[in-house]
């Protein structure tokens, strides 16, 4: 190429970059940044703690009332989730001058869809949760034993209210916001099948353990396919509230009714929700026959490309999930 020639052209706006290592380097920048507001997470939660061990050595202060620890447990969560993704939503709606409530999705779904994506998202969770136990046991077979942090519920009415706040309508409303709403708007321009597996995969990374882990991401897969189905949060929000209920409501009958009747209700409802997901399911397939079809938007890169160009992200976000899981069985083990 001639130098003049480019170097006028350039000048004189003619210029277009290739549009390939373009897409590339927008793609490696945007898992990277969303990598790095996953990571976030846990270094507020790091500051936090140091705070109050601060507060505890300082001033004597140490929480022991089980109302004031759940409204602390508030306080962590506006604070290390909701906080880093509002600012990274911000940073997208700046850039691309659009109305953050439109890019979130809180627009109401019509009911035909609503009830039935709900009552789909129930059976898909269990679903999730009989694959996870699967990966756990397959695991097990090779002497790789998975930890999750015990959650214990409180005594007394207003500690139980406040818990299954945090338990359910927390994580429901600041995730969906975080990883269906800003994750999936901000990396949608790179397809629809490139924002749900990203976005999963990011969901599961979140939880921090590779107990969860797993579980997280197939439901990822199923919240962000909703979000794609609906343009909106609320069907996940429903799906994700009704899913961390149920387990909160046991945790808190555990110590007050016996392990029997438990056994039984837990059996009639997982009854009645496989039922009704497979119901909900038949309905919804018949009514929107061309619903669990994905968009194919037109990209520049394949499939397999996109994935390439976000693996600098995708492997800082496994090694933080890896290094949380080495972490927490050290700390077992030190005990």
């Amino acid at each position: 190429m001639n130098y003049d020639n480019f170097q006028q052209n350039f000048y004189q706006g003619e210029y277009q970059p290739d549009p390939i290592k373009e897409q590339k380097r927008e793609i490696r920048k945007a898992v990277l940044g969303i990598a790095a507001t996953v990571i976030g997470i846990f270094i507020l939660e790091a500051v936090l703690i140091l705070f109050y061990a601060l507060l505890k050595i300082i001033l004597g202060f140490d929480v022991i009332d089980p109302l004031h620890k759940q409204i602390l447990n508030i306080v962590n969560y506006v604070f290390c989730m909701f906080t880093p993704f509002l600012v990274l939503g911000f940073i997208y709606k700046s850039n691309h001058n659009i109305s953050f409530i439109k890019m979130i999705g809180t627009s109401i779904p019509k009911a035909s869809s609503f009830f039935p994506l709900v009552f789909i998202g129930l059976g898909a969770c269990m679903l999730a949760n009989f694959l996870n136990a699967i990966i756990a046991q397959i695991a097990a077979l090779f002497g790789i034993t998975f930890w999750s942090p015990e959650v214990v519920a409180p005594d007394g009415l207003l500690p139980q209210i406040v818990f299954v706040i945090v338990m359910t309508v927390m994580p429901a409303l600041i995730e969906e916001f975080a990883f269906r709403g800003v994750l999936m708007s901000r990396l949608r321009k790179y397809g629809d099948g490139f924002a749900i597996f990203i976005s999963a995969l990011m969901f599961g990374v979140m939880h921090g353990n590779l107990v969860q882990a797993p579980f997280a991401f197939i439901l990822g897969l199923v919240f962000g396919y909703f979000y794609i189905l609906t343009g909106s949060i609320w069907v996940g929000v429903a799906v994700h509230f009704l899913n961390n209920l149920f387990p909160s409501l046991i945790l808190i009958l555990q110590n007050q009714v016996e392990m029997e009747i438990i056994y039984l209700i837990n059996t009639g409802v997982i009854a009645m929700l496989i039922l009704l997901s497979l119901i909900s399911l038949y309905i919804y397939v018949n009514s929107h026959p061309s619903a669990f079809k994905l968009n194919k938007n037109s990209q520049v890169l394949a499939f397999k490309d996109r994935i390439l160009a976000a693996m600098p992200g995708i492997i800082l976000a496994v090694a933080l999930i890896v290094a949380m899981t080495a972490a927490l069985l050290y700390g077992l083990m030190e005990r």
